[in-house]
């Protein structure tokens, strides 16, 4: 008697936190960004070099990563990192913009979530204001 009292105080135990988990998954809601911020990157690429360090400057500043932006890169370096990002494009139904743009690097495609279009592109020649200022501006 003494065993089952014991076993069932150890169930209640460890279930308690499992349903309280459950219950605070469903609470939790997930927005569906406006914005898809694919950078496409490549260790060896000398633009990249160059975009990636304003891009992060630009989110930090801007706050934009608190905004419904979904910031992915697309790591073109090598066949396994090009293989995995054209597997991440697809799973975001990006493959026809990942198609078209695979092998150039040195960027960042600012897409329309919803229409999965590209609307706006950054490039080397911009520094952190301009990039949270356009990003901010096609909200």
């Amino acid at each position: 008697m003494k065993k089952t009292l014991y076993m069932m105080a150890v169930f209640m135990v460890l279930a308690l936190p499992m349903q309280a988990s459950a219950e605070m998954m469903k609470k939790v809601e997930v927005n569906k960004p406006k914005l898809i911020a694919a950078l496409y990157y490549a260790d060896w690429c000398g633009s990249c070099k160059i975009v990636d360090p304003q891009v992060k400057k630009a989110r930090a500043r801007g706050d934009l990563d608190r905004a419904d932006i979904l910031f992915v890169t697309f790591d073109l370096t090598n066949k396994t990192t090009m293989a995995q990002s054209e597997m991440l494009a697809s799973s975001l139904g990006l493959s026809d913009i990942f198609a078209k743009n695979a092998g150039k690097t040195g960027y960042m495609a600012i897409i329309d979530s919803a229409s999965k279009q590209q609307i706006a592109k950054i490039d080397k020649t911009m520094k952190a204001d301009d990039i949270s200022k356009l990003i901010t501006s096609k909200l």
